[in-house]
């Protein structure tokens, strides 16, 4: 970081430098029909007013030809360290991107491997036994579950930047399909105070892939728990349209704060605020979102609702929308 501001005063220093030489040399020119007159003068010769007005009318022209070229090469000059600044932003960011991604998948891996291993220790060593030990078995599957899930995010989002995913879009009933995702989210266990609601219209039917669609809406609904306030409401939803199915899942959060609504579906991006970057995530959830809308022939849009929070679900929060084609057995 310090070394890339040194080379940015670097060059900016050398652009001032440039910009300073150019003014001397305008100062130069301006007066150097006077200064070739004088010179003339104070060796004997005598120029008439004509031949004065000449020399006076040629210093001109070449200032003009300087200032022409000085500007042209101040405008070269200018322009390159511009575009030399903004690949330079750019690499920072991507390294820091880079470095917030490393952080938050070293947390998430490990985590859920801590836990794990704590429990099965637990077990073997005979501190649990019975209903306790099961129990203890139980939250040990859901760990690895957990674990899964992380380790199958990165590996979706490898294979996603190196090629099209791969899905079998047919025609599905989107509806009740989403009523089940979100019911194993609620067997699975909700933080306390939480709320989590679904409104489905009856045989909403689109082209999907099942699959796909539950990988949507368990990132979704996901992320909009994780950052839906405290506690937590999620509201879950499924609308036939006249030419697609829409999902919609909303929370009443604090929304983007201030961040751009298309860059959060790019890849191991994460929100600026410090809240943010304290919960656990890896910055995947959304992109994924995002790729298996577009490879299903859909579309995804986010939509800001300024982080105010009013009674009985009014303005507030973050509403990201998934449009799937509607299916031909869906059609009103």
């Amino acid at each position: 970081m310090i070394s890339t501001r040194r080379m940015l005063q670097v060059y900016w220093g050398g652009v001032f430098l440039v910009l300073v030489i150019l003014a001397w040399w305008v100062v130069f020119f301006w007066h150097q029909g006077d200064y070739l007159t004088a010179r003339i003068a104070r060796s004997g010769e005598t120029l008439s007013e004509a031949e004065q007005a000449a020399v006076r009318a040629a210093a001109r022209e070449t200032l003009r030809m300087f200032v022409f070229e000085g500007v042209f090469l101040v405008l070269l000059l200018v322009g390159g360290v511009w575009l030399i600044v903004r690949s330079m932003s750019r690499e920072l960011a991507a390294q820091r991107q880079h470095k917030d991604f490393l952080s938050a998948v070293t947390h998430e891996l490990r985590s859920p491997l801590a836990s794990a291993r704590l429990y099965v220790e637990s077990v073997l060593l005979g501190r649990a036994t019975g209903e306790k030990q099961q129990g203890y078995l139980k939250r040990t599957l859901v760990d690895l579950d957990r674990l899964n899930e992380r380790v199958d995010a990165l590996l979706s989002a490898g294979r996603l930047r190196r090629s099209e995913p791969e899905v079998e879009p047919q025609d599905m009933d989107l509806a009740l399909h989403v009523q089940r995702c979100v019911e194993q989210f609620r067997q699975g266990g909700l933080a306390p105070g939480a709320r989590l609601d679904c409104i489905v219209e009856e045989s909403a039917m689109a082209v999907a892939d099942p699959q796909a669609v539950s990988s949507i809406v368990s990132n979704l609904v996901s992320n909009a728990l994780k950052y839906g306030g405290e506690p937590p409401h999620v509201e879950v939803r499924v609308e036939r349209r006249a030419r697609h199915v829409e999902l919609s899942v909303r929370d009443w959060g604090p929304g983007l704060r201030g961040a751009d609504a298309q860059s959060i579906f790019a890849p191991f991006v994460r929100g600026k605020d410090e809240d943010v970057r304290m919960r656990p995530g890896t910055g995947l959830g959304l992109y994924l979102v995002a790729e298996l809308a577009r490879a299903l022939g859909g579309d995804v849009r986010a939509e800001d609702h300024g982080g105010k929070r009013e009674a009985g679900g009014g303005e507030g929060g973050l509403c990201i929308r998934v449009r799937l084609p509607l299916s031909t057995g869906g059609a009103a």
